[in-house]
């Protein structure tokens, strides 16, 4: 198994990148805790609000409202494992996530390449899947992989069922993808226990996660209870993100934005746990600002940098495996 290198120790020397103090994450993490309790969250799905009521939520059903009271979220935040096991096709794949340990990974999705002989830029292709995850498993410091490319030559309902296909028969490190439907998401089930040789076996070494994304402002919409839900059934992990963007689906303000992007991740973290109490899973984010001008995501900008900062000090705090984008 490869090791892991470590983050340095907090210091009050010289450049830190501990942005929030200890009474700021307090605040966001109460802040977060009346959102969910007052507020609540949109619910989509009829079947993943009876859980959340059989748990102890409140739930308007006329609204499709969850409210979440505080001791359910935090004994939810408890009960999730501080470290994530990602395993590979092959041990010498495998990676652990969580605590102070450092991994890097791609990030996606791509849908156009420059092409590498032409130097022209064109949609991408499932053959790009498979070169891009060659690429990605030749780098020693990136732990897992992320769909890198998206296979714009394949219709989209089962695009991502291909993804899966092209790549991981062409690296030997961890998943984290993104199945869209239940449909996908079956399928991908299927095919990694047959890699794993069977559906005991890929419970004991998932290799790969379901990446799933609440929806900003505080909804868990079908597709992710779904999915969230066949995951636990198989034992394969949820890798949660966030998209939210400052001034456009959140607060323009950042701790505003932190506290809307905590509540989301958390509602979709107590979902996860009441299905599978012990269920391992990613805190990520790939929030940022909006550019007021032209309504894009802000990426590669200092907010970027300030959010990912604050997000991983809040998963220091619940003391969960956390990703970051990197812009």
């Amino acid at each position: 198994m490869y090791e892991t290198i470590f983050a340095g120790s907090p210091s009050n020397r010289g450049l830190s990148l501990n942005f929030l103090t200890d009474d700021d994450i307090e605040r966001i993490h109460e802040a977060s805790m009346s959102v969910l309790q007052r507020c609540g969250v949109y619910v989509e799905e009829a079947e993943a609000r009876k859980h959340f009521a059989d748990a102890g939520a409140w739930v308007d059903e006329k609204e499709e409202i969850v409210r979440l009271p505080q001791g359910l979220v935090e004994h939810c935040v408890k009960t999730t494992p501080a470290t994530f096991h990602a395993t590979g096709r092959i041990k010498e794949s495998d990676r652990t996530l969580g605590g102070n340990r450092i991994n890097f990974t791609n990030f996606g999705e791509g849908i156009n390449m420059v092409d590498i002989d032409t130097g022209k830029v064109r949609p991408s292709t499932k053959q790009d899947v498979k070169d891009v995850a060659k690429v990605v498993d030749a780098c020693e410091h990136y732990g897992v992989y992320e769909r890198a490319i998206n296979p714009t030559d394949i219709a989209a309902p089962v695009a991502p069922l291909h993804n899966f296909e092209g790549s991981v028969l062409n690296t030997s490190k961890h998943h984290l993808i993104g199945p869209v439907t239940t449909l996908n998401a079956q399928a991908m089930i299927d095919c990694a226990a047959a890699i794993q040789g069977g559906y005991d076996k890929l419970k004991k070494r998932p290799l790969l996660s379901f990446t799933l994304s609440p929806i900003s402002p505080l909804k868990l919409v079908d597709h992710v209870t779904k999915i969230a839900r066949l995951a636990g059934k198989y034992g394969v992990p949820c890798n949660f993100i966030n998209m939210a963007m400052a001034g456009g689906t959140t607060p323009v303000q950042l701790a505003g934005t932190m506290v809307c992007h905590n509540a989301e991740l958390l509602a979709a973290v107590c979902y996860t746990q009441i299905m599978n109490e012990g269920a391992p899973l990613i805190y990520g984010t790939s929030t940022t600002g909006m550019d007021l001008r032209k309504a894009n995501a802000c990426v590669g900008t200092p907010e970027l940098a300030l959010i990912g900062a604050s997000h991983a000090q809040l998963a220091k705090f619940y003391k969960f495996p956390c990703l970051c984008a990197g812009g």
